[in-house]
């Protein structure tokens, strides 16, 4: 048998491989944290007034007394960022959380990072979800930045259940 031959085989055999490694799942779908966002907020006393999607990004505004809030989960890489600003424009601070941290910025470099090496470590069969990358608006005197954000998305329950209860679309 020639070394023509044998790369022949190799590559035969090394093509199905290939394409059952593109075929395994990502992993969750992008945006389908919209009930963790409202019981999030209602948790922490704001009322749900709109749920909208813009550029396939669900949208979530919420106000207690004056203080209204936009929240928006918003692309790991960075793509979402210019609709962001451009959606919340009217309000008066922004920044985003991420991984319960709140930053001024997205940090895109954490962002890309995190959801390559999720990805990759779901494509080798182990669970790993990446953290949300969330987008806040606020108007002034809300504060919202001082809110838990570290406990956004933690167990509420003993089965490690991140779902809000009593939430529905």
């Amino acid at each position: 048998m020639g070394r023509t031959s044998k790369l022949s085989w190799f590559i035969l055999l090394l093509a199905p491989l290939t394409l059952c490694w593109k075929l395994l799942p990502n992993g969750p779908s992008a945006y389908e944290l919209t009930n963790e966002m409202v019981g999030f907020l209602s948790q922490h006393g704001y009322s749900v007034t709109q749920r909208t999607i813009i550029a396939g990004m669900p949208v979530i505004h919420a106000e207690s007394d004056s203080c209204k809030i936009v929240m928006v989960e918003i692309s790991p890489e960075g793509w979402s960022r210019d609709i962001f600003a451009e959606t919340v424009k009217s309000m008066d601070r922004k920044f985003v959380v991420f991984d319960g941290r709140v930053y001024p910025d997205q940090p895109t470099w954490l962002t890309v990072t995190s959801d390559r090496w999720s990805a990759y470590l779901r494509r080798l069969g182990i669970p790993k979800a990446s953290p949300p990358v969330i987008g806040v608006a606020e108007t002034s005197g809300c504060d919202a930045e001082r809110l838990p954000w570290n406990e956004f998305l933690r167990p509420q329950n003993e089965g490690g259940d991140t779902r809000a209860e009593g939430i529905r679309d």
